[in-house]
């Protein structure tokens, strides 16, 4: 299989939007854009998809992910960015794909009770997020080398420290983190997730370079 690693056009959309809903998904049936988006799966990788591509760098943005294609094709895919400043532009992307003001305050009371558990957002560190890997490519290192990818990016924006977050039932992506020198930080979100969305705490792992 001859792969090539690069970073993701906005020609990569579809795909992209499947590597957030798989990521999110990770080892559960349903989605937490369940939650935010609503609708159906076709109807949230459809939104996906358009926030992946508007002007709007939200943590959805295309110019913040590392991908590995086969035969030109994206099948696997990581994203870094910092927090802080990716959050800021959510408002602003749901507003270009045509949401209303009315629409985004909902979302974000509909998401309050969820994103209140989250720890206070740390300054300095590169997040890693929306990381997957296509059925039928998986174990074959794709990913690890799509997150060392993104790793390597934030340290050329001067970013020494690390996070990302993973369900506690994600054994096989705590591993690899691990692997990777990821180290648990912290656990949280347990109440709110099992009621909102039938799942387990999130964890938190982080690494310092």
């Amino acid at each position: 299989m001859d792969v090539v690693y690069r970073p993701a056009a906005v020609s990569d959309a579809p795909a992209l939007a499947e590597f957030i809903y798989l990521a999110d998904q990770s080892p559960y049936r349903n989605s937490g854009y369940d939650l935010s988006l609503g609708g159906s799966k076709e109807k949230q990788l459809a939104e996906i998809q358009q926030l992946v591509k508007v002007q709007s760098r939200s943590w959805f943005h295309f110019s913040f992910f590392e991908v590995a294609t086969v035969a030109d094709r994206a099948v696997a895919g990581a994203a870094g960015f910092d927090r802080l400043a990716t959050d800021a532009q959510i408002p602003a992307a749901l507003r270009e794909i045509g949401w209303s003001d009315e629409a985004v305050q909902n979302l974000q009371r509909r998401m309050s009770e969820l994103y209140s558990c989250f720890p206070p957002e740390p300054c300095g560190y590169w997040t890693l997020d929306h990381v997957a890997c296509l059925p039928g490519f998986r174990r074959g290192g794709l990913v690890r080398s799509v997150v060392l990818r993104s790793i390597e990016r934030g340290k050329a924006l001067g970013f020494r420290r690390f996070k990302l977050d993973v369900y506690r039932g994600n054994i096989a992506a705590r591993k690899l983190y691990e692997r990777l020198g990821f180290r648990l930080s912290e656990s949280f979100g347990e109440a709110a997730l099992r009621r909102l969305l039938d799942r387990d705490a999130l964890e938190r792992l982080t690494l310092e370079l």
